[in-house]
C-alpha cells in the first residue's frame, strides 16, 4: 500500500477489469468487499494525481455496474467524501474531473448524499474545462438528478453559487450543437422552474429567452421541445410571473414557435399539453390572442383533444376564449 508505482499499477489493473464487457460485473462485486482498502491507499498517497485519477476510475466503474443491483450502492456510503476530496485537490486534471462526475451522477441516482460540496465541483470543473464536452455532460447530468430533489435546498445553493444561472446560459451557447448537454441544461430548468420562488429571478436572468432559442434550433427534437416548452409553460405564464412572462414571451416571437411544436409534434400528449397550456394561460389575459387565430390555435386544439382525450377540459377553455375574442 506504501509503493506509489504498485499501486498505480494496481489500480489500473483494477479501472480495466471493471470496465471489461466479459467480468465488469464480478470485479465490481469483489472490489466491493476491499473497498476501505482501496481508499485506504487513495489516502496514503494522496498527492499522487494518478493514483487519485485510477481509484476514480474504478468507483466510476464500480457503481454503473452495481446500479444493477441497487441493494449494493449503498456499501460505497463513504466513497462520495472521498470523491469530493480528491476532485477538489486535483481540479485542474480533466480525466480525473470526468471520473469524479461521472461517479456522483451514478451513484446520486440511486443513493442521497450532502450535495452542497458535489454543485460546488460543477462550477469549479466547468471553470477549469469550459471546453470539454466529457465534463460538462457528467457535471450537469449530476447537477439535474441532485436539483431533482424534492428539498429546495440544492436549487438554493445553485442559484445563490456564483451566478449559477449565467454559468447555464454560457454552457448553453458554447455547446449549442449539443444534444446531450442541452437536455440537461433544459431539465435543470425546468427542475428550479417547478418552485414559484424561483420563477421570478428566473425570469430576470433570462430563462425564458435561453430555452426559447433551443426550441427554434431544434423544432422536430421531440425531447428538447418537451423541455423546452415545460420552462415556458412554468417561467412563462405560471405562478406570480404570469403578466411579465407573457409580455417576455410576446417580446420573444414565441407563438409561432409554439404552434410549430404544436403541428409538429401532435402525438405527443407532453409537448401537447405544454402548448395547450401555455395559450390557455396567454389567452386569459389576451396576449397575441388575434395571433393565435391567424395561426389557426383553433382547429390545432380541436386535433389535440380528439388525439388525446385527457386534455379535454384544457382545450375547451381555450377554444371557448377564442371564440369570445371573435365574437367582441
Amino acid at each position: 500500500i506504501t509503493l506509489a508505482p504498485i499501486v498505480h499499477t494496481i489500480f489500473q489493473l483494477y479501472v480495466n477489469l471493471t470496465f471489461s464487457d466479459a467480468c465488469g460485473d464480478r470485479s465490481a462485486r469483489m472490489l466491493l468487499s476491499h473497498i476501505s482498502l482501496i481508499l485506504e491507499a487513495t489516502q496514503h498517497h494522496n498527492f499522487d494525481v494518478h493514483i487519485q485519477c485510477a481509484c476514480l476510475g474504478i468507483l466510476r466503474n464500480m457503481s454503473i455496474e452495481l446500479k444493477k443491483e441497487l441493494s449494493l450502492m449503498g456499501r460505497l456510503q463513504q466513497c462520495p467524501t472521498v470523491v469530493c476530496d480528491i476532485m477538489e485537490h486535483f481540479p485542474t486534471n480533466a480525466k480525473l474531473m470526468e471520473n469524479g462526475f461521472s461517479f456522483l451522477w451514478t451513484y446520486r441516482m440511486t443513493e442521497q448524499f450532502d450535495d452542497s460540496r458535489g454543485i460546488s465541483l460543477v462550477f469549479l470543473g466547468i471553470q477549469h474545462h469550459p471546453n470539454e464536452h466529457g465534463i460538462h455532460h457528467q457535471a450537469l447530468g449530476y447537477l439535474r438528478t441532485c436539483l431533482a430533489s424534492t428539498t429546495p435546498k440544492n436549487q438554493q445553493d445553485f442559484i445563490g453559487t456564483k451566478s449559477g444561472l449565467k454559468v447555464l446560459f454560457r454552457t448553453m451557447h458554447k455547446f449549442r450543437n449539443s444534444r446531450e448537454i442541452l437536455v440537461h441544461c433544459l431539465r435543470i430548468l425546468f427542475c428550479l422552474s417547478k418552485l414559484d420562488q424561483n420563477r421570478i429571478f428566473m425570469l430576470k436572468q433570462g430563462s425564458l429567452e435561453a430555452a426559447f432559442e433551443v426550441l427554434q434550433a431544434f423544432p422536430k427534437d421531440e425531447e428538447l421541445q418537451n423541455w423546452g416548452l415545460s420552462v415556458l409553460w412554468n417561467v412563462g405564464t405560471a405562478g406570480s410571473v404570469s403578466d411579465d412572462g407573457k409580455h417576455e414571451l410576446m417580446r420573444l416571437g414565441a407563438l409561432p414557435v409554439i404552434v410549430s411544436a404544436l403541428q409538429i409534434h401532435h402525438q405527443s400528449y407532453d409537448i401537447q399539453q405544454d402548448c395547450i397550456n401555455i395559450l390557455l394561460n396567454m389567452s386569459h389575459g389576451r396576449y397575441g390572442i388575434s395571433q393565435m387565430n391567424q395561426l389557426e390555435v383553433g382547429s390545432l386544439t380541436r386535433r389535440a383533444r380528439t388525439l388525446h382525450p385527457r386534455l379535454k377540459k384544457v382545450a375547451a377553455h381555450l377554444l371557448r376564449n377564442l371564440e369570445e375574442s371573435d365574437c367582441s
